[in-house]
C-alpha cells in the first residue's frame, strides 16, 4: 500500500513538473488527444452452479434371524497366579440355564476374598467370605457377609502392617510416628 501512494506522489511530481516546464518554454508542437470509448461487443458467459442429485434409494436391510438354541450344560474354570496373589474362578451351568459358580482373590498379605454365587429364576444371589478389615456383618442388604475379620488388639496390629507398607501408584496414609 506505501509502494502505491509512493509511486502516485511520483507520478503526480513528475506531471506537475511537465506542466510547469511548458508553461516557461514555448510549445513547439501542439498535439490533441481524444481517448476513443471502447463498444462491448460481447459479455463474458455468467457462471451458474448446478448440483445434480441422484435418487436415494432406500431399503430396509433383511432382518437376521439366528436360532434359538437351548441352553447347553457348561462348566469352566482357571486360576492364575502372580507374585501379587491368585485369583480363580469357577462357574457350572445345567440345561434350565441355572448357574452356580464362586470366585476368588488371595493377596500376598494374607487379605482373601471368596464369592459364592447362584443365578436361577430366583435371580442372583451371592454370598462373600473374607477376613478383609472393616467387612464385618452388620449390614441388612441382600448379599451375605461372612468375615473372619479379626477384631480388637489383633485388628489394631494387622491393620498398622498394612499401612505402613509403601503402595506405589496409589494414594495411601501414614500415621504419623508418635516418637518426638
Amino acid at each position: 500500500m506505501f509502494r502505491l501512494a509512493a509511486l502516485a506522489v511520483l507520478c503526480c511530481s513528475a506531471v506537475r513538473a511537465q506542466v510547469v516546464t511548458s508553461v516557461q518554454a514555448p510549445p513547439s508542437q501542439i498535439v490533441q488527444v481524444a481517448a476513443q470509448p471502447v463498444h462491448v461487443v460481447q459479455s463474458a458467459p455468467i457462471v451458474q452452479r448446478v448440483i445434480q442429485t441422484a435418487p436415494v434409494v432406500v431399503a430396509a436391510a433383511a432382518p437376521v434371524v439366528e436360532p434359538a438354541y437351548p441352553p447347553q450344560p457348561y462348566h469352566f474354570s482357571y486360576t492364575t497366579v502372580t507374585e501379587e496373589g491368585a485369583h480363580s474362578h469357577e462357574e457350572t451351568s445345567d440345561a434350565a440355564n441355572r448357574r452356580q459358580g464362586s470366585y476368588s482373590l488371595s493377596i500376598a498379605d494374607g487379605r482373601q476374598r471368596i464369592v459364592r454365587y447362584v443365578a436361577d429364576e430366583n435371580g442372583f444371589r451371592a454370598a462373600i467370605e473374607t477376613n478383609e478389615l472393616g467387612t464385618e456383618s452388620n449390614s441388612p442388604a441382600a448379599v451375605q457377609i461372612v468375615s473372619t475379620a479379626p477384631t480388637g488388639p489383633e485388628a489394631a496390629i494387622q491393620a498398622e502392617a498394612y499401612l505402613s507398607r509403601t503402595i506405589t501408584g496409589f494414594p495411601y496414609y501414614r500415621r504419623a510416628s508418635s516418637k518426638a
